[in-house]
């Protein structure tokens, strides 16, 4: 006897965009912030507000200094402001009949 099954995503959880962005707070204590978008959403705003952040902003204690975030998710760490450093930034888009694609952003 199997321990799980898997089910087919329902309609509604298809066609959107997932954006999970890891920061460093404190050296080491990681924060993480995951926000889904719908793909008008996405193609909107939000994917120039990740192509700025990852490009400009992706380097090691830059993100303290970061203007975004009037449209995507970054990490708080409910201290003083912002983590400092981007540790990674994930996109990825569940299309239509549920299959997952991975995003990769271009720019700089």
């Amino acid at each position: 006897m199997s321990k799980y099954t898997l089910s087919k995503p329902r309609k509604e959880e298809c066609d959107f965009f997932k954006v999970t962005i890891v920061a460093d707070s404190n050296d080491g204590d990681y924060i993480t912030t995951t926000r889904t978008y719908t793909s008008k959403q996405f193609n909107g705003a939000i994917v120039d507000e990740l192509i700025e952040l990852k490009f400009k902003y992706g380097e090691s204690h830059q993100l303290s200094d970061c203007p975004l975030g009037e449209y995507i998710d970054i990490p708080y760490n409910g201290y003083d402001g912002f983590c400092h450093t981007l540790e990674s930034l994930s996109v990825v888009y569940i299309d239509e009949d549920g299959f997952t694609w991975d995003v990769n952003l271009q720019g700089g």
